[in-house]
């Protein structure tokens, strides 16, 4: 058995266990009202469950969130959910590790419809914009104690998705590019898959470190 990809269909919190999905046609699931055979893992983004039932199509109930050491965590329209009826198919656990999402691992969050993101506080953190039409992001300003920190942003969906910093009511923007200009306050993808750029917290602003050749464009 492969591990099969789906998505949730809509928003949901850290604490809810059943919530809907793009599709559980695929006999990576069980049949509707029958448990899986043995446990089943059930990835959100870096967030692990297990799969307990299929209530109805379209539809899952996990047993908890957050299990194996993993943070349970609210998560947006389009966030990518992985699964297989055949637990082996996901990576073993090492000698020594307690956890199956090594505390290393970057972090990650999908953003699937217009709202503010989430300004990050791991050391790594890769955001996954996954609208099904362009979206009207928001991102505040790092603290001054998350100097260093790393967020990248890449698109997975090919809409023209902008990304807004503090700046509208007159303070300059927080997106430092290297270029005449900065800082600039807007940061707009292009209407393809795989429009990206990669950032450093700087003294409460946002250094982009390689925006050159992914699609991104600043105002």
């Amino acid at each position: 058995m492969a591990l099969v990809r789906v998505t949730l269909t809509a928003a949901i919190t850290s604490s809810q266990l059943t919530f809907g999905v793009s599709s559980t046609a695929s006999n990576a699931f069980p049949a509707v009202g029958a448990p899986p055979i043995g446990y089943q893992p059930f990835m959100i983004d870096d967030e692990l469950a297990f799969l307990v039932n299929v209530p109805a199509a379209n539809t899952v109930t996990v047993r908890m969130r957050g299990s194996d050491g993993t943070a349970a965590t609210a998560h947006d329209i389009g966030s990518t959910c992985v699964t297989s009826a055949t637990p082996s198919d996901f990576p073993a656990i090492q000698a020594g590790m307690t956890v199956l999402t090594d505390p290393g691992f970057a972090d990650v969050k999908t953003y699937g419809q217009t709202g503010a993101m989430v300004v990050p506080v791991d050391d790594i953190t890769i955001a996954y914009l996954n609208g099904t039409s362009a979206m009207a992001l928001t991102l505040g300003a790092p603290s001054l104690a998350l100097n260093g920190i790393e967020l990248s942003v890449t698109s997975q969906s090919a809409f023209a998705h902008t990304i807004t910093t503090p700046g509208a009511s007159g303070s300059t923007g927080l997106f430092f590019t290297g270029v005449a200009g900065s800082p600039f306050t807007v940061a707009t993808f292009t209407a393809q898959v795989g429009s990206s750029m990669k950032m450093l917290a700087s003294n409460g602003a946002w250094n982009v470190v390689n925006n050159s050749t992914s699609g991104v464009t600043f105002s």
